[in-house]
């Protein structure tokens, strides 16, 4: 399953409420705004380069189980 990346621009930023903006930090080597609920997206902005070899695709809430 292929993920779509959105990029936040600084504008989109500023417009987002105070309670979602504590999500994001902005990347040291690019500068770009990083949501840090998509580990995919962290782990990436840690070093800019893909990790094929982590499983981190998706998320289950805990107490769920999968039918």
């Amino acid at each position: 399953m292929a993920r779509t990346v959105s990029r936040l621009n600084r504008a989109d930023f500023n417009e987002l409420g105070e309670s979602e903006k504590r999500h994001f930090y902005k990347c040291r080597h690019c500068g770009e705004m990083v949501d840090m609920r998509q580990l995919d997206d962290v782990l990436f902005h840690e070093d800019h380069v893909h990790r094929p070899d982590i499983q981190y695709g998706g998320s289950e809430r805990l107490g769920e189980s999968k039918q």
